[in-house]
């Protein structure tokens, strides 16, 4: 029902210090000042009033609002589906404070798991011991400094999630530990690679205001000249010195440029080594739970 959420422990505090003379922040500052009253039994509290219990119990509140209205209007309108509640990430994967709430709300979790080479045994557990849940893994890749975009350039890898690898071969082994000890855990039901094709950080196409203009999706600090780019029909044009930028600053979200993410490349070609790996797993996934299960009987 949503996607990465906030995981921040202080919303309370958060709440509390925002300007709730502004329109849209008055209910929500009405609502941890009626909490902070409530709880400390206090008149007229502070900042140094709040506990980190308090702080726990504030974001639990919070959650149970936003998972529980999803949960009632599914049972309403589409009964008999399973809700997977928000794609968790960060800092609420291992949070008991969401984790109870959505252990209560939700049929199953999902967990965009960014953990480093391999996923944390200690994340995985406090998943099932808070949730009661069995839960899958909706976001995880790694990103290999030898893949490129459509113009022959390096893809930049900057800014993403995924686990920083030199070769597509070292993605193919990133895989197969990953995704065996996913297989190990006794919680987990599922996993999905993201994505299914790289971001490409080369497309230009015609601006429809000035059509001696290229509009260029341009990485973040990058001053290099343009040389060439490839158009909307995949062809290779030389730059003419009236491209300009189309995103700049931290007006787009960068991870969505220029990463190594795909089980295909921007000309839709499959990585055959990242290929063959999920093809391992694949075809030995029962096997491998069988070796699991007896290796910790």
């Amino acid at each position: 029902s949503d996607n990465e959420l906030t995981s921040d422990e202080a919303l309370l505090d958060k709440f509390l210090t925002t300007d709730s003379s502004a329109y849209c922040n008055a209910f929500s500052y009405a609502v941890a000042w009626t909490f902070l009253t409530e709880r400390t039994e206090k008149i007229n509290p502070s900042l140094s009033d709040i506990t980190p219990e308090l702080r726990k119990e504030f974001k639990s509140l919070l959650f149970s609002k936003i998972l529980g209205a999803a949960r009632q209007a599914i049972d309403t309108y589409a009964p008999n589906q399973m809700y997977l509640g928000n794609r968790t990430d960060s800092g609420n994967k291992s949070s008991e404070a969401y984790l109870r709430v959505a252990g209560y709300y939700c049929d199953m979790l999902s967990i965009n798991m960014y953990d480093g080479l391999q996923p944390s045994v200690a994340t995985m557990a406090a998943i099932y011991r808070y949730s009661g849940k069995p839960f899958f893994v909706t976001e995880f890749y790694a990103k290999a400094d030898d893949a490129y975009d459509m113009n022959g350039q390096k893809l930049a890898n900057q800014q993403n999630a995924g686990f920083h690898v030199k070769t597509q071969k070292d993605r193919a082994a990133y895989y197969e530990n990953y995704t065996s000890l996913l297989l190990e855990c006794k919680y987990c039901v599922g996993w999905t690679w993201f994505t299914f094709r790289d971001n490409d950080q080369s497309l230009y196409y015609p601006s429809q205001s000035d059509t001696s203009k290229i509009l260029r999706v341009w990485q973040k600090g990058e001053n290099k000249d343009i040389v060439s780019f490839i158009d909307q029909d995949g062809n290779v044009i030389k730059a003419t010195g009236n491209e300009y930028r189309f995103y700049t600053g931290c007006d787009f979200d960068m991870s969505s440029i220029g990463s190594n993410k795909g089980l295909l490349d921007n000309k839709l070609n499959f990585y055959p080594e990242l290929t063959a790996s999920f093809v391992r797993i694949s075809d030995n996934f029962m096997n491998l739970i069988n070796y699991f299960d007896n290796l910790h009987k």
